[in-house]
């Protein structure tokens, strides 16, 4: 028994780690049918991004757009005083996926309050420009 419970946390430890998480994700997950794997937006839906996770060439480091959304978010705020000024995220954190507790616990994007809903005008903006959405 406490082998067992030895080798598995040795699998959870190896999966949180840079050559592990990078393993546990190309063999566990799939992107390619997800149109906009990670969404930010605010509350009334005037400002929304939408990231593709993708594998990053340097470094073999994955990529949800958490930097660039928050980023674009304060800028948005600035010129944008009177709007909404809470962003939010529309992706769940699955305590299943266990080689992403290391994400979930680091991530900025994860600290972001979670919500459900869609805004207005979201699925307009991927008919109109699929190739951005890819």
């Amino acid at each position: 028994m406490r082998k067992r419970i030895s080798i598995v946390f040795l699998v959870v430890v190896i999966s949180n780690t840079f050559p592990g998480s990078s393993l546990f994700r190309l063999l566990l997950e799939d992107y390619n049918n997800i149109p906009g794997t990670y969404l930010y937006f605010n509350g009334t839906g005037k400002f929304n991004r939408v990231f593709n996770q993708r594998l990053a060439t340097v470094g073999f480091r994955y990529d949800n757009g958490a930097e660039l959304a928050l980023l674009e978010f304060r800028n948005y705020r600035a010129d944008n005083p009177g709007d909404d000024r809470q962003l939010y995220r529309n992706f769940r954190i699955n305590p299943f996926k266990f080689w992403r507790w290391r994400e979930y616990l680091t991530c900025d994007c994860y600290r972001l309050p979670y919500q459900a809903r869609i805004p207005e005008g979201y699925f307009e903006k991927i008919t109109k420009n699929p190739d951005k959405f890819r």
